[in-house]
């Protein structure tokens, strides 16, 4: 078997560190960002009477022992009342618990919005889109917010990882086929998330497999 060029050995070793070095400053500048939102945002309710405490209130219901759809009214799927039960079994029954949970949630999203930047962009433009869409989604009041309890319902989070995963491992499977049961499961994860976060990226995700079904024809 023919050895490739000591040149191409010398420079594919000195790319990979640098690869590296770029991908930790990269993620410490996005953990520095959200950490500050986060701060912003701690424990933070605008008032009773509006989305938020809506579905605090049923997650603690659901806490409590009662089940959606039998002992109250819930209009989505039921993978945020799960996760944020899993959050109060450890933590308590507490604002704080709540809050903990949504930051694990925004934070992954952001790392997964930064992985898909990887794949889409170069060079700081991958950095610069992410910071630009954690300070964008932050700087909402309401609905689509990062680290903030005043989200419209977290079950946005959920799907938006879903997505972003779904997305990744489309991407992925062109560039390294042979890894086909690693793709074939985070697409299984991420469709699954999906599902079970809010009919819209249910939606969006069979949109996203009809389109990769059509474009490897």
């Amino acid at each position: 078997i023919a050895m490739p060029p000591a040149r191409f050995q010398e420079t594919n070793v000195r790319t990979r560190p640098a690869s590296i070095r770029d991908l930790g400053r990269d993620l410490a500048v996005l953990f520095a960002f959200s950490t500050v939102v986060s701060y912003l945002n701690w424990l933070r309710v605008n008032d009773f009477w509006n989305d938020s405490p809506r579905w605090m209130f049923e997650v603690f219901r659901f806490h409590s022992g009662e089940w959606p759809y039998r002992d109250f009214i819930f209009q989505y799927p039921p993978l945020m009342l799960f996760v944020l039960d899993w959050a109060m079994d450890l933590l308590g029954p507490t604002f704080k618990a709540v809050q903990v949970t949504l930051d694990v949630l925004s934070a992954a999203l952001v790392v997964l919005f930064y992985a898909l930047a990887r794949r889409l962009f170069k060079g700081r433009l991958r950095l610069i889109a992410s910071v630009s869409f954690l300070l964008t989604t932050s700087a909402f009041s309401s609905t689509f917010c990062l680290f903030s309890m005043k989200i419209y319902i977290p079950n946005l989070l959920l799907g938006s990882c879903g997505l972003l995963i779904l997305l990744i491992a489309c991407l992925d499977v062109r560039k390294t086929p042979q890894r086909w049961g690693l793709h074939f499961a985070l697409v299984a994860l991420g469709s699954a998330i999906c599902l079970l976060g809010k009919p819209e990226y249910a939606m969006a995700a069979v949109a996203v497999l009809l389109a990769d079904r059509k474009s490897t024809r």
